[in-house]
Parts: C-alpha cells; structure tokens; sequence
C-alpha cells in the first residue's frame, strides 16, 4: 500500500511534527511519504497519492486536503490535531491518534458529503459550512482582536468567544431583506443569519446543527430571522448548558439560492473570497449551494 501522510506542524499546540507522525505510521506497519501540508509541495502530492492520504492537523488543513481529493476515489484517515477538530468531531473520529491509527486496518472507506458555493466570485467546495450574516462577523471580530496589541486587548477587557459571541451577535446585527430559496420553496424575508451545514460543528466546537450527518446528501440549514433572535438566542443558550435545543431552526435541502444578501459570507472558517478586493456587490446575482452526496472517501 501506497501512502502518503500530510501534516501540519502548526496545528493545535504544534505537537504534530513529521517525526511523531512517521513514528505512528510505522508502529502500525505503514511506509509513507511525507509532506508539510503548509509548503507548497502538498498539491502534487494529493495529486498522485497512491492508496490512501493520511492528514494530521486542524479543521483547515482537513478541510484543503479533503476539497484536494474529491472525486479521486482515494480514502481519506484523519488525524486530528488542531483546536476545534470540527469535522474529526463530527465524524467520530475524536479519539486519541494512536487509537485511531489502530483502527485503520478495519475502518471502511465511507463516501462523505461536500458542500459546493457558486457566486459572482467563483465556485468553492466546503466541507464545515458555508453562510453569511452573523458567523462571518464573528470571524472577522476574532480576526481583530488577533490583530491588536496587548495594550489594546488590555484596554478591550476579556473578550466574548463561542456562543457568548455569537449570541451578542445574533441580538445587534442589522436584517437585511434576502431572498431565499430551499429545493424550490421560497422562504424570502428579513435575516439575521444562515448557515449551511455538512457537519454538527462550526467555530469552536459549536454544535450548531446536531441532527447534521454528513453521509445523508443533504445540507442541515439554520436559518434566523429578525423576529427570531431571542428565540435562537435561547436555542444557543440550551446548547451551551448542554440541552437538547429544539428543532425549530433547522431544515435540510440539497440546493439552497441566495439573493440580495449582503458580500460577507464565509466557507468553513475562512471569509470567501479571501480577499477584500475580490468581493464585489451582489447586485441581483444569485449565490447557490448545493450538496455533493459522497465527494470524498473517508475511513470510519
């Protein structure tokens, strides 16, 4: 068998270094080939990669690897090591990565969905979420603080992170009049925030969406209009205290359009497009999302 592992160095707490993934990999009888997923070789080796790609590192690297390989009917072994560890979390893959190495031997290849954004900007797969509205702002606001310096953090005071934020999100942002579209079913009006979902997590390990399978051909939408803040704040809230939150919010569909939403929307954990030159006004184009059932094999 043919491998080829990827890693990224910087992940989580940057505990994954090649030296401890070759270590793993050998224990368990694999020879591999080895590639930093954060230089600029990763690509070609995705590209001829044998018989089966191992990641190690966060949602992101995850994430690049998986959109890398879709279609190429080549399984996919994840090995966790970043921070949210959203779609290993998602996946039932949040174990321990000797653990999980050990299984490979039994694991079955199993087909998982990918997202896949169309807009005035391009196409881009996605395997988290894709959506607009309040979590791109949350992005952009954890994005700032980074940036500051620690006498500006000092001055900010503790900041609000998780669902703390998003909630204060959710009950400040503006609506806005979008037009929007499940499988056909008009459910235009006034938003806050919609997110589609291929996975229960978002962010850091918000469980979002906890009825998402990523294995069902479809997109679990979460949908919040004006009138519904304090509602989906109270939904956050169940979640946080580790209740079962009620259903309300969620629908599935396999193609969602989108029309005279605002340009900040985000794919996974990135804002798209990434570059702020790059976003042009929406004007009446449309953007669309649908499902790709099975786009990348994953072992599970």
């Amino acid at each position: 068998m043919r491998v080829t592992a990827l890693y990224n160095p910087e992940a989580g707490d940057q505990t994954v270094t090649r030296q401890r993934l070759a270590g793993l990999l050998a224990r368990a009888g694999y020879d591999a080939t080895y590639r930093s997923a954060k230089g600029k070789r990763w690509k070609d080796a995705v590209d001829d990669p044998g018989d089966l790609v191992v990641v190690a590192g966060g949602d992101g690297t995850t994430a690049k690897v998986a959109k890398r390989l879709a279609g190429r009917g080549v399984p996919l072994a994840i090995l966790p090591a970043g921070t949210a560890n959203n779609v290993a979390r998602s996946l039932g893959l949040d174990a321990p990565l000797d653990e999980l190495v050990a299984r490979w031997s039994t694991a079955v290849p199993t087909p998982i969905d990918l997202g896949l954004a169309c807009g005035p900007w391009g196409e881009e797969l996605f395997i988290e979420a894709w959506g607009l509205g309040v979590f791109p702002r949350l992005l952009e606001s954890a994005a700032a603080f980074e940036r500051m310096t620690p006498s500006q953090r000092a001055a900010l005071g503790p900041p609000k992170y998780g669902i703390d934020l998003m909630v204060e999100l959710v009950m400040s942002s503006r609506a806005q009049h979008w037009m929007v579209s499940l499988d056909g079913e008009d459910l235009s009006g006034d938003y806050v925030m919609l997110e589609t979902m291929n996975i229960r997590y978002i962010g850091g390990a918000i469980e979002l969406a906890p009825v998402a399978v990523a294995t069902d051909g479809a997109l679990d939408v979460i949908a919040v209009r004006h009138e519904e803040r304090a509602s989906f704040a109270e939904y956050l809230r169940a979640m946080q205290r580790g209740m079962e939150p009620p259903r309300a919010f969620t629908r599935r569909a396999r193609r969602i359009e989108i029309r005279g939403a605002e340009t900040l929307v985000h794919i996974d954990d990135e804002p798209w497009p990434a570059s702020e030159t790059d976003r042009a006004p929406l004007g009446d184009a449309a953007m669309t999302i649908e499902v790709l059932p099975g786009a990348v094999e994953v072992l599970l």
